[in-house]
């Protein structure tokens, strides 16, 4: 599809004027520590960075790591905070295999607060709705793996797109009891009324998501 769509310089600018835009609506100048979606690669990153957001947003630290996804598109990040280790991507491996699978893994930078503590972050795109729930359900095995062998005392957070509606959620407890159980649930702890963030078919689910240490 890529090679049919029009993607021309005036097409890319436009598109970085209209990401940008929707960063800087965070406090005039976006958040301390910026997740990105479906990201095709770290020069299209620091573009946006160095084009659209400008000096003025002050992002020092742009990540953005290959995976194995078909098209070529992964989890990117941008802070504030400088790096405080080298950043990592964790394949999510294949249901009942050791491979990995071809889609988007999940992100880890560790950044290093005004404070000195190292504040871990990782990125995720769970595999969409029109992959078996078990592939989700794999992705928040790893994910709980990852946090539960740091240090009791470690700062994390884990942040992005989870895919995972609210009917399934009921069904399944993949966030509202699996991922509950190892950290905070935003919108759990600070939107206890809101409605959701994606909104389908009439349906509201929580599928952009943070859970903290």
């Amino acid at each position: 599809e890529c090679f049919t769509l029009n993607w021309d310089e005036t097409a890319v600018k436009t598109k970085i004027k209209a990401v940008a835009g929707s960063i800087l609506q965070v406090y005039g100048h976006g958040p301390d520590i910026l997740l990105l979606e479906e990201v095709e690669g770290l020069r299209i990153l620091n573009r946006l960075n160095d084009e659209g957001l400008g000096a003025s947003a002050g992002y020092k630290t742009v990540v953005w790591l290959r995976g194995h996804d078909r098209r070529g598109i992964a989890v990117g990040l941008m802070s504030r905070f400088p790096l405080a280790g080298e950043p990592r991507l964790h394949d999510l491996i294949r249901q009942g295999s050791t491979k990995p699978k071809e889609t988007r893994g999940i992100l880890e930078v560790p950044l290093k607060l005004p404070t000195g503590q190292i504040f871990t972050v990782f990125g995720v795109h769970l595999p969409s709705q029109f992959n078996p729930v078990g592939e989700r359900q794999q992705a928040i095995s790893q994910l709980r793996s990852l946090v539960q062998t740091m240090p009791p005392d470690a700062l994390w957070m884990i942040g992005g797109d989870w895919n995972i509606t609210a009917r399934e959620d009921r069904d399944w407890g993949l966030i509202e009891n699996q991922m509950r159980e190892v950290g905070l649930v935003s919108h759990q702890i600070g939107c206890r009324n809101c409605v959701g963030t994606h909104f389908y078919k009439g349906v509201w689910n929580f599928f952009d998501i943070l859970v903290f240490s």
